[in-house]
């Protein structure tokens, strides 16, 4: 949280020596440290999220929805941004139907999360695959991408706050996965990430239980 609360008292500080700022200078200036203080908000509110994960005290909104429909959604959506870094996204779903008890828009923020790693650290010219399993009584969501991908010692610790490792080179506050991993624990889920057996990349693998929590 340093950095954007610098930036913002820089970029303040700044404008209030100034003896010639105009309107336009006001206005950029204020742009700026609107920008930051949406930055800061995102972080404590991942904060809060793994926070109350820890205490047992996650609240989640869950009802029944086709998995098929917000995997398709997503894989459109980052698609778009794949395109401009000359990647690609496949999506593989499975045969039978996919209706889950789950918080959509948290289960959307696990995949926005694991699509923005799968991006950042994957090279042009690649593919990241999501594949739908389903599983008995579990539904199964992979993310294959083809990048720098992670050593075994550094599997679990992914998954801890600020924890960047050999990915501290990439953008990030590495809250990332353990917002990942507090929604997936709040669900009665289980998420890891690992090497690709090719040696090249690294596979995101969810486990959720079809008819929620409750029933897991």
């Amino acid at each position: 949280m340093r950095t954007p609360l610098t930036i913002i008292r820089g970029e303040s500080e700044v404008l209030l020596r100034s003896q010639s700022a105009q309107l336009p200078d006001y206005k950029e200036v204020l742009q700026r440290v609107v920008d930051e203080v949406q930055h800061t908000t995102a972080l404590i509110e991942d904060l809060m999220l793994v926070a109350r994960s820890s205490a047992g005290q996650l609240k989640l909104n869950i009802h029944q929805f086709d998995l098929k429909n917000l995997l398709t959604d997503i894989q459109q959506v980052y698609q778009r941004k794949a395109n401009a870094q000359q990647q690609e996204i496949t999506l593989f779903l499975a045969n039978q139907e996919a209706f889950i008890d789950a918080d959509e828009r948290r289960l959307r923020q696990v995949l926005m999360i694991l699509l923005e790693n799968a991006l950042a650290y994957s090279p042009s010219q690649t593919c990241t695959e999501i594949h739908l399993l389903i599983r008995e009584e579990l539904v199964v969501i992979k993310v294959i991408d083809q990048g720098m991908g992670i050593p075994k010692e550094e599997q679990q610790q992914v998954f801890e706050r600020f924890y960047r490792g050999n990915r501290g080179q990439t953008p990030g506050s590495g809250l990332g996965l353990p917002v990942a991993k507090a929604i997936i624990d709040g669900h009665g889920g289980h998420i890891s990430l690992q090497p690709n057996s090719h040696g090249q990349g690294c596979t995101a693998t969810v486990l959720l239980p079809i008819l929620g929590v409750e029933t897991a």
